[in-house]
């Protein structure tokens, strides 16, 4: 039987590239993303949290939108 070591989250987190260009163009696993339900469960909550830090008050149709993008798999410039 093969061992296959998981990463640790540190691990993740680590290879995600932080400057804005390299970012861009990270591939994600789509596939993974839409079926772990991550656009609704996971991002949907930090983007309202961010939209209330930036505008002082939650905009549920701009959360909704972008919610909507990530799950159309949209390009991240065109947000």
């Amino acid at each position: 039987m093969v061992s296959v070591r998981v990463p640790t989250l540190q691990e993740l987190v680590a290879a995600i590239p932080t400057d804005k260009e390299n970012l861009f163009q990270y591939e994600l696993d789509w596939p993974y993303i839409l079926h772990a339900n991550i656009p609704e469960e996971k991002l949907r909550p930090w983007i309202g949290k961010k939209i209330v830090e930036m505008l002082g008050e939650e905009e549920e149709d701009m959360i909704s939108f972008i919610v909507g993008e990530m799950k159309r798999k949209c390009d991240p410039k065109s947000l």
